[in-house]
């Protein structure tokens, strides 16, 4: 029984060390990072590159298997890879679909697994990708595109054309929502799976010259948040669930009047687990805005400005409990750890910063 009572025992250690760790991807220069975050720290571990990928963008996961998808470019060729991973984060090489329309810049994929959605910032259009049940591409053949149409230039030089830069399935996947940065819209799509089809279902105007670039939309509250990357803005948008229609309430600076930083845009959203807290990133400025939400109007509250104590923040994402943010400096080549003041929303830097090369995507491992 000796012998018995060692394995439990060893069983039990090994329970608890992985317990104590949460992993992450980040998607640098190179291509797949992985790393390890102590869950009663925040402490990081130095990343390894696990998957070479050419230049990339985005990463996302499937909603019921153990496959991560990311965007990429390079020699010519534009498109998609996916990769079955383990409960550590290991990947393994699945598939890869070339997109007509050149580099994702973001992915989603339809909450049953059925199809992939691309948004391309560069050729003005949204495609949808057909998936097998293991998450693995279809054929090439299975791919259909959506150019979003554009009425007018705006006031910035880079708004001459339709710009989608994220999207978002509704929970039967019959939707698709999308923000445009070139024509200062939120989109909402029709979505056929079989065969695949896209066509406008409507569309919301935002401000002018504000950029719509990301939308966190919270799972607690019906409200919507989209951060305006030329304007530096961040909008509450209500948001019916039965409907799926937004109604813009209201626009504010996502920076203070004492942050002198002209050259500012904004990057990521996020929308704390709780519903209570929202995050948006500054690259420029290199910090994150902190706002807190009123409960019953959605509307901000400015809770501060955190330093990302690195440069360029194009990305940044929360843990599965909510407790750490990693915020990824992409031109300081940094990942940085911060607690979250569960009562506040305010950001601690727990000192602890790695290095990875051009860091544009950080992702936690979802164990399924």
């Amino acid at each position: 029984m000796k012998w018995l009572l060692t394995l439990l025992v060893s069983l039990s250690f090994c329970h608890a060390t992985v317990a104590q760790s949460l992993r992450a991807w980040v998607l640098g220069d190179g291509g797949i990072h992985l790393l390890s975050l102590d869950s009663k720290t925040g402490a990081l571990t130095k990343p390894q590159l696990i998957a070479e990928l050419s230049p990339a963008s985005w990463l996302v996961i499937h909603p019921t298997s153990r496959v991560l998808y990311a965007s990429y470019s390079g020699n010519g060729d534009a498109g998609v890879a996916s990769f079955t991973y383990d409960i550590g984060g290991q990947l393994t090489p699945q598939s890869r679909i070339k997109i007509p329309s050149g580099w994702p810049t973001h992915i989603s994929v339809d909450p049953l697994g059925r199809s992939l959605a691309t948004a391309h910032w560069g050729g003005g259009t949204v495609c949808l990708v057909a998936l097998n049940p293991d998450g693995s591409f279809r054929s090439d053949q299975e791919v259909t595109t959506l150019a979003l149409p554009f009425e007018k230039p705006g006031p910035s030089p880079i708004q001459v054309q339709s710009r989608p830069h994220w999207s978002r399935f509704t929970a039967d996947g019959a939707l698709l929502h999308v923000t445009d940065l070139g024509g200062d819209a939120v989109w909402t799509l029709n979505v056929g799976h079989d065969p695949l089809t896209l066509a406008v279902r409507d569309r919301l105007q935002m401000p002018v010259g504000s950029g719509p670039r990301h939308m966190a939309i919270s799972s607690v509250i019906p409200f919507a948040y989209v951060n305006g990357e030329i304007g530096n803005t961040i909008s509450v948008l209500s948001y019916d669930q039965t409907t799926y229609r937004f109604n813009l309430i209201e626009t504010r600076p996502v920076l203070g009047p004492q942050d002198i930083e002209p050259s500012n845009t904004t990057s990521e959203i996020r929308v704390h687990r709780s519903g209570k807290f929202v995050y948006v990133g500054n690259r420029g400025h290199d910090s994150i805005s902190v706002f807190s939400i009123n409960q019953r109007t959605g509307k901000l509250t400015p809770v501060e400005r955190e330093s990302i104590r690195g440069s360029w923040p194009r990305n940044f994402n929360m843990g599965p409990n909510g407790r750490w943010l990693l915020a990824a400096g992409q031109r300081s080549n940094t990942v940085a750890s911060f607690e979250i003041n569960q009562e506040t929303g305010a950001l601690t830097f727990t000192r602890s910063l790695v290095n990875v090369p051009g860091p544009v995507r950080v992702l936690f491992v979802d164990a399924k």
